[in-house]
């Protein structure tokens, strides 16, 4: 007998729907999975032999073939369990078939109880987009889905402990209770601020950088010798970025449920990623790849901030594997037997110091000399510098009595990450408003910039100095995005004279000590 049951698994880090055909026939007896399966889906075989008979049905002693539609796309991972085996006793009449189209995702165990498989969550968002009304999933399962019910409500889901218990649902013995609105909703619980800006000593013009990139989403650099507080600054982004929306808090946990289930099993991803790889990572762990594709660094920082600490001393081959994804905000993985475009529109932050020693330009006496400096600097590609929307050169900061200010010092050191927190969300709703594609200022398209207002004597300004300075032309659109993204900060509709003068002190990377610029 043939029948057909509904499976999902992954493609990549989406859902992919699978038409899990089974036929069973006489003949030797033998049990074979076609339509690329991978070994943990062929595996499957013994898994759902023994879920059967340990939940007190029959196995049929015959020539059964099932196959993985459509046949052309790799299936991986065990998720198709629960959905094979449904389909083997659906063929040999041991539970009838159903009327209503349900898809169905699950591992087994050998005693025929399911566990909880990873990339629930795109799994979930594939039948949705499909027009699927019923998904019968594991129980454990749930519970990664609990955050998102206003998105999620279009289905019912079924919640399933074992092959036993699906079956007599299946077979009226004993219905399951659809839970279609017992999950949570989303909450916008404020989360506490573990790295205040307060506890930054000094570094106004460094702060004052970091408010606006956080709130346009503009590239920054940060130099100065060690020491000075790069990494400190960079660290405590987190605090001042604004909260992801519903829809992007969506993408961010549909990565996360299927690259790193463990971190997404602990809490809902309300905050915007923060991904801060050491420089000894490989291309592949940065820009995704493997066997079975994973995502990189870069996707994991989809709409977030992907931080790139001590920037030279990353393999000059691996960062410029950076170039096209900041200009598309994806990144195609092709192989021979397959191609994945993944998502990666993220924030990038660096710090670097200039010199080998870290002491060029600074008060204490650098020790590199002039051929050091400039292959040390060469690492930097110009093409990835240009990227670079702001650029900051920061030195240690002097207290009142002319010593270095003291790190422990208890007494306030200006705004606190929640204040700064505030202007930089309603900047960012300002322009995700304005801007046709709903972007920030750093990322949305050229046709944009012609639709900013902007004063007569700003232009006149930006439009000199960017020809003095001889900036590329991706240069010169960064001024007036970061222009606007100042505008934005002071809620001003017209961009101005100032705006544009203060862009244009972050903007120049001529104006830094760097020789081989």
């Amino acid at each position: 007998m043939f029948t057909q049951t509904l499976g999902i698994t992954l493609d990549g880090v989406d859902g992919l729907l699978v038409n899990v055909e089974v036929d069973v026939h006489p003949g030797l007896p033998m049990f074979s999975i076609v339509g690329l399966p991978d070994s943990s889906v062929r595996e499957s075989k013994d898994r759902v032999r023994a879920a059967i008979l340990n939940s007190g049905y029959d196995f049929p002693m015959q020539r059964i073939t099932v196959n993985l539609a459509p046949a052309d796309n790799k299936k991986e991972g065990s998720c198709l369990d629960l959905a094979i085996a449904i389909g083997i006793l659906v063929a040999t009449g041991q539970i009838p078939q159903q009327t209503e189209q349900m898809a169905i995702i699950g591992e087994l165990s050998l005693d025929g109880t399911t566990r909880k498989t990873h990339g629930s969550l795109p799994q979930t968002i594939a039948a949705i987009q499909a027009g699927i009304r019923k998904l019968a999933i594991s129980t454990d399962s749930i519970v990664e889905l609990e955050m998102f019910q206003t998105y999620l409500d279009t289905i019912e889901l079924v919640p399933v402990t074992s092959l036993a218990e699906l079956a007599n649902h299946m077979s009226g013995k004993q219905q399951i209770k659809i839970n279609s609105r017992v999950l949570e909703p989303l909450k916008d619980d404020d989360i506490p601020i573990k790295m205040d800006l307060q506890d930054v000593r000094g570094q106004v013009l460094a702060k004052r950088a970091l408010e606006i990139s956080a709130a346009g989403g503009h590239n920054l650099l940060l130099i100065g010798p060690p020491g000075c507080g790069k990494s400190m600054i960079a660290n405590r982004i987190r605090g001042i970025l604004p909260k992801l929306t519903n829809q992007e808090a969506l993408h961010v946990n549909q990565l996360y449920s299927v690259a790193l289930p463990q971190i997404r099993s602990q809490r809902m991803l309300r905050e915007r990623p923060f991904r801060a790889p050491h420089h000894s990572i490989s291309i592949a762990g940065l820009v995704g790849g493997g066997v079975p594709p994973q995502p990189g660094e870069i996707t994991l920082a989809h709409h977030g901030v992907l931080f790139l600490d001590e920037l030279p001393e990353f393999p000059k081959s691996t960062l410029d594997h950076l170039r096209q994804p900041l200009e598309n905000g994806t990144i195609t993985i092709s192989r021979a037997r397959y191609q994945y475009t993944l998502p990666s529109m993220f924030q990038l932050l660096a710090a670097m110091n200039p010199c080998p020693c870290g002491f060029y330009q600074s008060a204490n006496l650098c020790r590199c000399s002039l051929q050091q400096i400039k292959r040390y600097q060469s690492r930097i590609s110009g093409p990835l510098l240009d990227r670079f929307h702001m650029y900051i050169w920061m030195t240690p900061e002097l207290g009142t009595t002319g010593q270095l200010d003291s790190p422990i010092d208890s007494s306030s050191s200006g705004e606190s990450s929640a204040t700064v927190r505030k202007r930089v969300e309603q900047a960012f709703e300002i322009q995700t408003k304005r801007n046709s594609d709903g972007f920030t200022n750093a990322m949305t398209g050229p046709e944009s910039l012609s639709d900013w207002p902007i004063a007569a004597n700003a232009l006149d300004l930006w439009e000199q100095t960017t020809i003095l300075r001889k900036l590329s032309a991706r240069s010169r659109e960064q001024v007036i995005r970061v222009a606007r993204t100042i505008a934005d900060l002071a809620e001003r509709n017209t961009i101005e004279m100032k705006d544009v003068a203060e862009s244009l002190q972050y903007t120049d990377s001529a104006s830094l000590p760097l020789l081989y610029v």
